[in-house]
């Protein structure tokens, strides 16, 4: 998949919502730009199969899922350069985890970042399918 920054937003689905970005330090090498200030909008584009992150007009990254009953395959996520090391990612993974537990449905984590997010974030677990003692498998 490409990413294209500036491409125009698609219409915004029921999905869609803003998650406006605090300040924090940055994480990567020293001088690295943080999105403190700045509105990240996630949107769910189900004719596409994919959320997507936008920041000022201009497509940050995505995450593409495959659609199954009750379950998300989420397949892989991807970040712009310009925007890497700047929490488009967590946003990103934080969104769609909290959309699917929203919606009642269960995840497969397919994507290793995806997956990597959900280690470090155990809240997620219980939406991963076929994990024990998972409330989306009772």
């Amino acid at each position: 998949m490409t990413v294209s920054p500036g491409e125009p937003p698609v219409g915004a689905g029921p999905g869609a919502g803003t998650l406006r970005a605090g300040r924090r330090r940055a994480s990567g090498p020293e001088g690295a730009t943080t999105m403190a200030d700045e509105e990240i909008e996630v949107r769910d584009e189900r004719a596409e199969g994919r959320y997507e992150a936008w920041v000022g007009g201009q497509r940050a990254g995505l995450v593409a899922y495959r659609v199954h009953p009750g379950l998300l395959d989420l397949v892989h996520t991807e970040v712009a350069p310009e925007f890497e090391g700047r929490g488009v990612g967590r946003h990103l993974a934080t969104f769609v985890l909290d959309d699917a537990r929203r919606r009642g449905l269960r995840i497969r984590p397919t994507c290793p970042f995806i997956a990597g997010f959900i280690r470090r974030n155990p809240a997620y677990q219980d939406l991963v399918a076929g994990v024990a003692g998972s409330s989306a498998d009772g």
